[in-house]
């Protein structure tokens, strides 16, 4: 729910990050009014909220007690030599198929750097072999990229979106480049079906489709080009569009969209064969067809329609990606916690997220960990700096301070044991979204467990 502008621009991403505050403010308003939930004021108090969680049940002892007994210190952001910390956290894995790796939020320093210190040890030590990011199918994807030998940067530049073009992303890049020359290169792919990198433009879409055409051995009148010059426009105005509310913008996207799709459906039928370059061109012209629907929705539903939309899409995304591409590799997931959420990562905006999608699907094989802060700072999707709000006593950053870990990861059951001790992780208990708005969140409905960082920094941008 968090990327759906469809540049990168940092100053319609800055608008596009008010709009989508605003909006939240009004989902959960008529929720907050009924008494079942909390909220933040503008000057960044903190309002006291009525739960059924320590407090009212008297188990903040027992609650402490779980957290000191279960969780495992992570020694270190970044080291990859000492890993018996991320041994731990692999024996909770098992020999789970999908890893997805959450974060609160898109603009934390230490969040990135956990998150790619736990990428490089799984794919050297568990055979994880693909990293799938929240970002465009296309411009993500490795057989798109592969014979361009891009150089670490380029390739994060042109494939993720511009918040996370950070130093400490580009070390996981400078990683996966390292691979390409081995007998087990970590490969990348993008999910989202929006676009996101430098790597997205008509000129790129429409050289790959024509080879892919080439290598099919297919005739077609289809004007590859025309359709791709569409597809930018409908991109660029998607913004103007849905969060603006410019009329004509809309308009022009209604007016284009049926010969686009029609033009996608033909293109998706081009590609029959079996071989890796008509499956991912198959699976990229399927992408850009739902990224059309999407756009309908946009156009003609509401907000959160366009939300659901869209985690509908990534999550079928990520399903063609794990059966059709890649059925025989393991998967690291990354992206924020709403989109990984295997239940309502808030209960009082409940519309389908992706993550609850792929747990329909893959049940047991989908393990899910959710990032958190506890102080410090984040930024926004302009880079703008955000401070980490203060916390109620009866919330997972208080909770999480009584072990006074700089990193830890906690694991926990979806089954609710016998005792006080996980009862918090089984009713609503609140934590922070982007470190600044409450939420309430079933915690073992949502994760299989969760990462918090003590203190965040903003990233240090490229």
């Amino acid at each position: 729910m968090l990327i759906f502008f469809l540049n990168v621009d940092f100053e319609k991403e800055s608008l596009m990050s008010a709009k989508l505050l605003g909006i939240f403010s009004v989902i959960i308003t008529s929720c907050m009014l009924s008494g079942c939930g909390s909220s933040e004021g503008e000057s960044g108090s903190v309002t006291a909220v009525q739960t059924d969680s320590a407090s009212s049940l008297g188990g903040e002892v027992a609650y402490q007690r779980y957290v000191t007994q279960n969780h495992v210190p992570l020694i270190s952001l970044t080291d990859e030599n000492s890993v018996n910390d991320l041994d731990t956290l692999a024996a909770s894995i098992g020999e789970r198929r999908i890893v997805q790796l959450g974060e609160s939020t898109h603009g934390s320093k230490q969040m990135s750097q956990i998150k790619t210190r736990i990428i490089k040890y799984l794919h050297k030590n568990h055979d994880f072999n693909v990293v799938a990011f929240e970002s465009s199918a296309f411009a993500c994807n490795q057989d798109v990229n592969q014979k361009r030998e891009l150089a670490s940067r380029d390739l994060l530049q042109g494939c993720l979106f511009s918040l996370w073009h950070s130093h400490e992303v580009l070390d996981l890049f400078e990683y996966i480049v390292n691979t390409q020359s081995t007998d087990r290169p970590l490969k990348v792919v993008g999910f989202d079906v929006q676009l996101s990198g430098l790597l997205d433009t008509p000129s790129y879409m429409t050289e790959y489709f024509e080879s892919a055409i080439d290598k099919e051995g297919v005739l077609t009148t289809l004007d590859i080009e025309s359709l791709f010059l569409d597809i930018a426009q409908i991109s660029r105005l998607s913004y103007s569009c849905e969060i603006q509310g410019n009329s004509q913008s809309c308009d022009t996207i209604l007016s284009v969209l049926p010969d686009a799709q029609a033009a996608i459906d033909k293109l998706q039928a081009l590609f029959t064969d079996s071989t890796m370059t008509s499956k991912t061109a198959r699976f990229l012209a399927t992408s850009f067809s739902r990224m059309l629907g999407l756009e309908e929705v946009r156009v003609g539903g509401t907000i959160a329609e366009g939300m659901a939309s869209r985690d509908q899409s990534m999550a079928d995304n990520v399903i063609q990606l794990a059966t059709e591409l890649y059925p025989n590799d393991k998967i690291a997931i990354w992206a924020h916690n709403t989109h990984i959420a295997e239940y309502f990562s808030d209960h009082r905006t409940q519309y389908p997220l992706m993550g609850m999608h792929l747990n329909e699907y893959f049940g047991d094989d989908l393990f899910s960990i959710g990032l958190y802060m506890n102080q410090g700072a984040s930024a926004g999707n302009s880079r703008e700096s955000l401070s980490v709000r203060p916390h109620n006593p009866s919330s997972l950053e208080s909770l999480t301070t009584i072990v006074n870990q700089d990193v830890l990861y906690l694991p926990f059951s979806k089954i609710n044991q016998p005792g006080l001790e996980d009862d918090w992780l089984h009713q609503p208990y609140e934590t922070k979204y982007w470190g600044t708005t409450n939420v309430q969140v079933e915690l073992a409905k949502v994760y299989d467990g969760i990462i918090m960082v003590k203190s965040s920094t903003l990233p240090d941008y490229l």
